[in-house]
């Protein structure tokens, strides 16, 4: 009864604990990321971390919603590297969402974007499959050479890709 206020595909998220206080601050935490404050979801996938330290989902989304707020990886990494091998535990899009971060914390951003690339295809009606590629390719500054290139020199992914999938999440 409690989770009835909850939009459909949150309740059934975050089914990984046994910890009832753990799950209804992982719901709250989904509710403040549906509403776009990320301070609140920290806050919220916090506390149901540490009220269940092995709920992979909650650390998934505490990393996830760290990242999306422009987070040092200092402060999202251990979360994400804990999820990501505690896979077996989630959904496929928070494997996807682990997986991801896991490599942005490993410093491996091309086969990052290339894992939330995948997942847009997997969930192309979820804003954050969309909101999460592009800011994968927003924030890659690395350029390499390219012999093709008029200077010799291109940026390793498309910051015009990664607006045009801005668009698409918005």
């Amino acid at each position: 009864l409690i989770f009835s206020g909850f939009p459909a595909a949150v309740r059934g998220l975050g089914r990984d604990t046994r910890v009832f206080a753990a799950r209804d601050a992982f719901l709250r935490g989904q509710d403040m990321v549906l509403q776009w404050n990320l301070s609140g979801a920290d806050s919220a996938f916090t506390r149901a971390t540490s009220l269940d330290p092995d709920y992979a989902s909650a650390h998934v989304w505490l990393a996830q919603s760290r990242w999306w707020a422009r987070s040092r990886a200092a402060r999202w990494r251990a979360d994400a590297m804990q999820a990501n091998a505690r896979a077996d535990q989630l959904s496929e899009r928070d494997r996807s969402i682990a997986a991801a971060l896991a490599l942005l914390a490993d410093g491996k951003h091309p086969e990052a974007c290339e894992e939330f690339s995948r997942l847009t295809v997997r969930e192309p009606y979820w804003f954050g499959s969309w909101y999460s590629s592009a800011t994968c390719l927003k924030t890659d500054s690395v350029v390499v050479h390219d012999p093709a290139s008029p200077s010799g020199w291109r940026f390793r992914t498309s910051y015009n890709s990664g607006l045009r999938q801005y668009q698409r999440a918005f």
